[in-house]
């Protein structure tokens, strides 16, 4: 069965929608999860804080045991079928 992808923002990432790619920065370095550095050129770089390292820690362990869970109900076991 194939997946099809519609495209539901006709934004660029440098619009003033919320939901692009610079409402997502805004968002995360309003939360303190990243910082910027300095601009170079018209670059804009970010670092991961503390937080944001601890803040995507859990939400990797998160999805390890979604996947956890997954593998066990599909009947995998150590990523092989069972």
């Amino acid at each position: 069965m194939a997946t099809h992808w519609r495209r539901t923002s006709r934004t660029s990432p440098g619009s003033s929608s919320d939901r692009g790619l610079y409402g997502a920065i805004t968002r995360l370095e309003e939360r303190g999860l990243i910082e910027p550095l300095g601009a170079q050129d018209r670059r804009r770089p970010y670092r991961i804080t503390t937080s944001g390292t601890a803040a995507l820690a859990a939400a990797v362990a998160d999805l390890r045991r979604i996947a956890d869970v997954g593998s066990a109900r599909l009947g995998f076991a150590g990523g092989q079928l069972a």
